[in-house]
């Protein structure tokens, strides 16, 4: 859900007070509930930013957008029992904000669900049997708990915290070629009919024959190096931290404004020291394991709804043959936020983040509706190289480095202690569900 511009100023307030608002949000992720009602409401002459953070997010009250009713009557009912709006102009206003809402955050796999955060703004109510101040007006700022998630990404990335220049573009299909777009002349465009030949310096594009090659020299050039640079990059990354796609197999799938979209040396070098903390803080044996463990404990629970990929039997019985393949990403408001908070040591929800956690045949099923896009999934599902009966497929990104700045690699299920209890693998069994 986009952040509407008369919305700008109270999602900022609400952007910049995350570590409160997610500690309030954070439970409400597992519940029925996933409206929020903050009231943001001034008296005249006081900033908004005057208001008690705290205080604010510990009055807001939770709600059901799939039971709007008794939404809009606490929001009608009279001030300060309610939020003292006008039954019109509220039955006017909420439903299709609750809409857009369900519609945009709620996939057909119901791999992830947001909180939406409806801020009452604009003048504070007088007390009952006060007088309204001339020119009174209020009304509703809504945005998505993810939304607010980036919009903080922004404002902290902005800063520069790691001295490096952020890019803040998506990755668009416009940045990748299909396959058909790579089997044609790149001078003429005439398809492949299976004897062309590869640039022999980037190998990434094809020719009819040397005189298309000759004449096509010129505006490839630039674009030939860039190959190889991408390819060099990617290689030493997967030298590094054991990322699985090649360079060859990175640079294949880039357009010409995916290469110009890549990264610089420092954003490049920034996002692999990223990607070592990540495993680091996440993964390694060493550290929390944060990430390993969750994986342990999900090898038998269903991620989508029913009807959607396997039925929950048959991810209990992949489970225990250790045949169920998993695939986890994560999204956060910006990778230092992350970290910091991450492992403040604050009691409650420390980071905003949102999981979406897929197994082969959710991945599958959303490849058959159109809905899951990866060119590098279907190389990785199969490789031999993946056991599912110890690793992970995971996939780390920071978009604020720049759209490219996304890699895949393989992580191991976190082991019990050796006093803890374990399965024939030697993994904690998760709480098997009756079925």
């Amino acid at each position: 859900m986009a952040v509407p511009e008369g919305a700008l100023p109270p999602a900022l307030w609400l952007a910049q007070h995350m570590a409160k608002l997610e500690a309030k949000c954070c439970p409400m992720l597992k519940s029925a509930q996933d409206v929020l009602v903050v009231d943001l409401r001034t008296r005249r002459g006081v900033e908004l930013a005057a208001l008690d953070a705290g205080e604010v997010v510990r009055e807001g009250t939770m709600w059901s957008h799939a039971e709007p009713r008794p939404l809009i009557a606490y929001l009608v009912h009279e001030y300060p029992v309610g939020k003292g709006y006008l039954a019109p102009y509220t039955r006017r206003e909420v439903p299709p904000i609750l809409e857009e809402y369900a519609a945009k955050n709620y996939t057909k796999a119901g791999s992830f669900k947001d909180v939406l955060v409806i801020a009452c703004v604009g003048d504070l109510p007088p007390a009952p049997g006060g007088r309204t101040p001339p020119n009174f007006s209020h009304c509703f700022a809504s945005v998505t708990f993810y939304a607010l998630m980036q919009m903080r990404a922004a404002m902290i990335n902005g800063q520069k915290p790691d001295g490096v220049e952020k890019s803040f573009q998506p990755c668009t299909p416009d940045l990748l070629r299909t396959r058909a777009e790579r089997h044609v002349c790149d001078h003429c465009g005439r398809a492949d009919d299976g004897t062309m030949k590869k640039c022999n310096a980037c190998k990434q594009v094809r020719y009819c024959g040397r005189d298309c090659q000759k004449q096509g020299w010129r505006a490839h050039r630039p674009r030939c190096r860039k190959y190889q640079q991408v390819a060099a990059d990617v290689e030493q990354m997967g030298r590094r931290l054991g990322t699985l796609t090649t360079g060859k197999q990175c640079a294949q799938n880039l357009s010409g404004g995916g290469l110009d979209a890549w990264h610089s040396p420092e954003q490049m070098e920034t996002f692999m020291n990223e990607m070592q903390e990540f495993t680091n803080h996440m993964i390694y044996p060493g550290g929390p394991q944060w990430l390993s463990d969750m994986a342990a404990k999900l090898r038998y629970t269903k991620f989508s709804k029913e009807g959607f990929g396997d039925s929950a039997e048959v991810v209990l019985q992949k489970g225990r043959a250790g045949t169920r393949k998993m695939y986890c990403e994560i999204d956060y408001a910006g990778f230092r936020d992350f970290i910091a908070r991450m492992y403040s040591g604050d009691p409650g929800p420390k980071v905003a983040a949102r999981q979406q956690w897929l197994d082969e045949s959710d991945i599958r099923e959303l490849w058959r509706t159109g809905t899951f896009v990866c060119p590098a999934m279907k190389r990785l599902l199969n490789s031999p190289e993946f056991n599912p009966r110890t690793h992970f497929l995971v996939r780390f990104e920071d978009p604020a480095i720049g759209p490219m700045a996304s890699a895949h690699y393989f992580a191991e299920f976190a082991r019990p202690n050796k006093d803890e209890p374990s399965d024939e693998h030697g993994f904690v069994p998760a709480r098997i569900p009756q079925l």
